[in-house]
């Protein structure tokens, strides 16, 4: 099979790269060692700007397997499979900061407009416990952080700073774009393949500014 699937059907109805594709093209681009583990599960490691990254992505299936057969026709649309998505980033954390940073919309936020597309609006940066924020994150970090359009939860450790989440998505073989945060990135509105592949590049430099805060903090 080659990197683009042929998948028609809601949502499919061209050629969409494969999770496995997808990182067959980002792994030169990063200088990463990959192991792809199947379509829809890899591993990838590397090092940017001097620091150590993993990247893990898996997806399976979830729901009524019968009706995953038939997801071809009208059942299709009833058919999920479930992602997870970690990226660590080592740092020293001279300070031994721990906790998590969480970039969230508030939904019980008067500024909050569910049919609106602006990311700003009612979306809070908090962390836990709450001095982390201003030790671990540069006002330019904390912008960033109230620009994203997901629900993000950012873990600071002794020796990694950990960003995972667990989410679903319709099942095809480009579901990996919408059920990985990892594959969304700012200025989504982009011709194939660069759309499935812009995400993971700005995910790792973003944490690894976040692990250059953590380190640079005072002592």
């Amino acid at each position: 099979m080659g990197l683009f699937s042929k998948q028609r059907g809601a949502g499919g109805s061209g050629d969409e790269l494969t999770l496995a594709g997808a990182w067959q093209l980002l792994a030169p681009q990063l200088g990463a060692q990959l192991e792809v583990r199947g379509e829809r599960s890899i591993l990838a490691t590397g090092v940017v700007r001097g620091r150590g990254w993993s990247l893990q992505i898996e997806g399976r299936p979830l729901g009524n397997a019968f009706l995953r057969e038939l997801r071809s026709g009208p059942n299709r649309n009833k058919a999920y499979d479930e992602w997870t998505s970690e990226l660590a980033v080592a740092c020293a954390n001279p300070r031994g900061l721990m906790g998590l940073l969480r970039s969230s919309q508030d939904p019980n936020d008067p500024n909050w407009r569910p049919g609106e597309y602006d990311p700003r609006r009612g979306r809070k940066v908090v962390s836990n416990p709450p001095e982390l924020a201003a030790a671990a994150l540069t006002p330019e970090l904390h912008q960033v952080l109230l620009d994203l359009w997901r629900d993000v939860d950012i873990a600071i450790e002794p020796a990694a700073v950990r960003l995972g989440e667990v989410s679903k998505a319709r099942a095809s073989r480009g579901g990996f774009m919408g059920g990985s945060v990892l594959h969304h990135a700012p200025n989504m509105v982009r011709p194939m393949p660069e759309r499935a592949i812009a995400g993971p590049p700005w995910w790792i430099d973003l944490v690894c500014r976040i692990a250059d805060a953590v380190d640079g903090a005072a002592v």
